[in-house]
């Protein structure tokens, strides 16, 4: 058949039939057995012999088709691109209801005379028809699910109990199902040929973002050697509930705040918890630099990427590091540093740690996702889910600063100056519930060192309790005092009270081995005798005279017993 610049639409149908009727030309087309036989009558213009509407090459036409929807039960599908009417209102010489009818005598019904105004449109039309082929093939089909997604236990136990499905858990976290040698037939209407509706859900450690397929790239079907993929659904996955702890410590004035530590410790509370409500997700761990940049007040960006690929990255954590009163004071001196307690009170300082999933909105995801065939979610979110937004948490770590206290040893006798001295040596218990924690001895200041077993303790290392106080042994020359005293070692203070429940108050002393200035409580002890006074002669008078007594004493006896003797 060749063209001459006329639209023989006829010599096309006769063509047509011309195969369905000889045995050899139907060979050729490989035709199989029970397959629907059909023919795409495509035109690009009226029929013609010329340049107009040709009724004579028209009803030749129909009458080729007519042939074939009736001899060979052959389906007709009538497809025109048609240039646009003139300003008449037609086309070659015919009106358009014309080159209608004449068209839909053509198709088998009305329902199969379509039109096309572009390349795209022709292209939907063809997909129609090849959807709606009423044949089966046999094929396999693959479904990957994404490793972010997971079958629901219902799902698993109905695919445990099929022959004709065969589930496999991949090392990269996909899982496949695959339905081997089944019969798909052909889409009627809306009707697919075949369908299977799986019940997947998100893993409990997936974070969770916007736009995630659900399938995997390699899902389709395969018929012989060729394969059709799938397009890749997504949707949009809930967050996952972060959580993030507080804390707080108490130093004692002169201490050095070790603010630098803060932030990494509460980083290490900061978890994301699984849909269990119990487990913690992992997290992105920060590198030195870092916490580095985060100790120094940096805000520290880290991407997400659940199957760690820089071209599939979910969102990004956001890590900032902050002292809120240096802020609220307006200063950053120091901010972050260590640096010395000077200031006494409760929450003297507050840092705060805030931790934000950011995820990446549908457009970037769209954006990231352009080179594969995963589609954006539906509109309806009751199907897509709802589209997940920023999941911020913070932390908070709270500073107390107490006055430095110490318990001191004092004897209860004065010197001639009004001085009472400083006790070395004295030995103390601090038990709880009758059970010794903490050891004490006086130095040569009369200060108590703690200990715990053999290790010298400071205040800070003592653990925030209530204790009761006794002595166990007095300074030499000293009676051991039966005075039991409770001490109370809170967060922000400590409060001790004798056996009356009185507190006791401190003097301000300063300890000449550290250096340091204390709320001193005074332990006193009496001597078991009157002390000199400093710079007298104390008891020397009183042994000069009793020896001077005793001489005197022995020089009489010695004269009477001579006496004694002359007389005989």
């Amino acid at each position: 058949m060749d063209a001459d610049g006329a639209t023989n639409t006829a010599d096309g149908l006769k063509k047509a039939k011309e195969v369905f009727s000889s045995s050899e030309k139907w060979a050729d087309v490989n035709q199989t057995d029970g397959r629907k036989k059909m023919v795409v009558f495509l035109t690009d213009g009226v029929p013609t012999t010329h340049s107009d509407y040709s009724d004579t090459v028209a009803i030749n036409a129909v009458t080729h088709a007519s042939d074939i929807k009736r001899d060979y039960e052959a389906d007709i599908y009538s497809l025109g691109i048609f240039d646009a009417a003139g300003s008449n209102g037609k086309l070659s010489g015919a009106s358009i209801a014309k080159i209608n009818k004449f068209m839909t005598d053509v198709a088998s019904d009305a329902s199969k005379y379509m039109t096309a105004d572009s390349i795209e449109s022709l292209y939907n039309i063809f997909n129609s028809i090849t959807e709606n082929m009423p044949n089966s093939v046999t094929a396999t089909i693959t479904d990957v699910i994404d490793s972010r997604f997971e079958l629901t236990d219902k799902q698993k136990d109905t695919f445990a109990k099929r022959s004709d499905v065969r589930v496999t858990y991949n090392d990269d976290g996909t899982t496949t199902v695959t339905w081997t040698d089944t019969t798909v037939n052909s889409k009627t209407g809306n009707t697919p040929g075949w369908h299977e509706t799986i019940e997947i859900k998100a893993k409990d450690d997936f974070i969770g973002g916007n736009m995630i397929p659900t399938n995997g790239p390699t899902s389709g079907i395969t018929v012989g050697e060729n394969t059709k993929l799938f397009p890749q659904p997504s949707v949009n996955v809930k967050l996952l509930t972060p959580d993030i702890g507080d804390k707080e410590i108490t130093y004692y004035k002169g201490d050095e705040i070790e603010s630098s530590k803060f932030s990494g410790e509460l980083l290490g509370t900061y978890k994301m918890t699984e849909l269990d409500g119990e487990t913690a997700v992992g997290i992105p761990q920060l590198t030195k630099d870092q916490l580095a940049e985060l100790k120094n007040g940096g805000t520290v960006e880290v991407p997400y990427s659940y199957t760690n690929s820089s071209s599939d990255i979910e969102g990004k954590f956001v890590y900032m590091y902050r002292n809120t009163k240096y802020e609220a004071e307006g200063t950053k001196v120091n901010s972050l540093e260590n640096h010395t307690a000077t200031k006494v009170g409760q929450d003297v300082e507050e840092y705060k740690l805030t931790v934000t999933f950011v995820p990446k909105v549908v457009a970037e995801r769209k954006d990231m996702l352009k080179d594969t065939a995963v589609l954006e979610p539906d509109a309806n979110t009751s199907i897509s889910g709802a589209v997940v937004t920023d999941a911020s948490v913070t932390g908070t770590y709270k500073v107390h600063v107490l006055a430095l206290w110490a318990i001191v040893k004092q004897s209860t006798s004065a010197d001639s100056a009004g001085n009472r001295p400083m006790l070395s040596g004295a030995k103390f218990e601090l038990l709880k519930d009758s059970k010794v924690c903490y050891t004490g001895k006086s130095n040569s200041d009369g200060f108590v060192e703690w200990y715990k077993g053999e290790k010298e303790v400071s205040l800070s290392e003592m653990v925030k309790d209530t204790y009761t106080l006794r002595e166990t042994s007095a300074p030499a020359g000293y009676a051991k005092s039966e005075v039991q005293w409770t001490i109370e070692i809170a967060d922000t203070s400590v409060t001790i009270k004798d056996a009356n429940g009185n507190k006791i108050s401190a003097i301000s002393l300063t300890n000449n081995t550290t250096g340091k200035t204390y709320d001193a409580y005074v332990y006193e002890n009496t001597p078991v005798y009157a002390l000199p006074s400093t710079g007298g002669t104390g008891i020397f008078l009183y042994m000069i005279g009793g020896m001077l007594l005793m001489g005197a004493a022995a020089w009489i006896l010695y004269k009477n017993k001579r006496r004694e003797v002359l007389k005989r």
